[in-house]
C-alpha cells in the first residue's frame, strides 16, 4: 500500500464516519509489512486525527452557517461528535452536539483555548522573525547573530511575559 493510497483509505473511512483511532487500526491491518505498521502507527493516527478534526469542523460550519434555512446540514448536527475531556474518568470521550452537557462544552472550551494559546505563541515568534529579517535586510535568520534571543518570547526584567 503506497502512502497515497493509505491516506486515501484513511480519508474515505473518516469521511464515512469511522473514528480516527478505528480508521488507523483498520488501515494498518491492511498494510503488507506488519513491522512497518507498528512504526507508522503514531504518524498515521496523527494524520487521521487531523482529518477527523477537519471533517467535524466542516460539518459544524455547514450546520451553523446560513441559519435555519440550512436544512440538510442542520439536520445532521445532532449526530456530529466532538471530543471532550472527561474529568471523572480522566480520559477523552466523544459526545454529540445534541447530547453534550454544559460541563462537556466547558471542557471543550478549555481545550480549545489551550490550543489557541499555543498557536498564538508560535504565531508571535514567526511574526517577530519576519520583522527581524525585514529590519536587518537578511535572507534568513542564520545571517543574524543572536537571532534566537531577538525573536524569543518577549519578557521583561522580572521574567514575566510582556
Amino acid at each position: 500500500m503506497s502512502d497515497g493510497s493509505l491516506r486515501d483509505r484513511l480519508r474515505a473511512l473518516i469521511t464515512a464516519g469511522v473514528h480516527a483511532e478505528d480508521a488507523t487500526e483498520q488501515v494498518l491491518r491492511e498494510m503488507p509489512k506488519k513491522p512497518l505498521a507498528e512504526y507508522a502507527r503514531p504518524f498515521v493516527l496523527s494524520d487521521a486525527q487531523n482529518m477527523e478534526r477537519r471533517v467535524v469542523r466542516r460539518a459544524e460550519d455547514r450546520a451553523f452557517r446560513g441559519g435555519s434555512g440550512n436544512g440538510e446540514a442542520r439536520l445532521k448536527l445532532p449526530q456530529v461528535e466532538f471530543k471532550t475531556w472527561d474529568v471523572t474518568k480522566r480520559t477523552w470521550s466523544r459526545v454529540t452536539w445534541a447530547k453534550a452537557t454544559r460541563e462537556q462544552h466547558e471542557a471543550r472550551i478549555v481545550w480549545l483555548r489551550t490550543c489557541i494559546d499555543d498557536i498564538e505563541v508560535d504565531l508571535g515568534r514567526h511574526e517577530r522573525a519576519a520583522k527581524l529579517l525585514a529590519e536587518r535586510g537578511a535572507d534568513c535568520l542564520e545571517e543574524i547573530p543572536g537571532w534566537q534571543d531577538l525573536i524569543g518570547d518577549p519578557e521583561d526584567a522580572s521574567g514575566e511575559a510582556a
